[in-house]
């Protein structure tokens, strides 16, 4: 109310209200940077479990049990979710460089992904090659998000 009070004692209205004082960037990129680190936190955490079902964790889900142990699996995955986590941390707390270790992170996950995938494929384990192909997808979304938030940031510099 106040911004078209003042735009009309000012002359026409800007397209678009200002942005509250104190604000580095736009409400909509604050919200896509945390929608970006959730889906990176989803992700981790599926690289979590399957870390931790690779050690040996057994976990019953009612007609299913997930239980496949595979060592050469575990530290690799556990290495993927620490490093997605970090990104989406890095994300959240908006930290100089934030966009870089983010989409550093999520292309290091994918490559260790189909690297897993190329082994899975050969080893005939169905319900492991669906996982990598599911995580796999989500993380090239991660990837597509955080190219597209960085041509918007960019776009909004020079138009400021």
């Amino acid at each position: 109310a106040i911004w078209a009070m003042q735009a009309r004692s000012n002359g026409p209205m800007p397209a678009v209200p200002p942005e509250p004082s104190g604000s580095l960037e736009p409400a909509a990129t604050e919200r896509g940077r945390f929608a970006i680190a959730v889906l990176m936190a989803i992700a981790s955490a599926t690289y979590a479990i399957a870390s931790a079902v690779h050690f040996g964790l057994v976990i019953p889900l009612g007609l299913v049990t997930l239980h496949d142990p595979f060592a050469g699996a575990a530290v690799p995955e556990a290495l993927i979710a620490a490093v997605l986590l970090a990104g989406a941390i890095a994300l959240i707390r908006n930290v100089d460089g934030a966009w870089l270790g983010a989409l550093l992170a999520s292309a290091f996950s994918g490559l260790l992904t189909m690297f897993g995938l190329s082994i899975t494929l050969r080893a005939s384990r169905p319900a492991d090659v669906a996982y990598h192909l599911g995580v796999l997808t989500l993380v090239a979304v991660i990837t597509a998000l955080l190219l597209v938030a960085r041509t918007w940031r960019r776009g909004e510099r020079r138009t400021a």
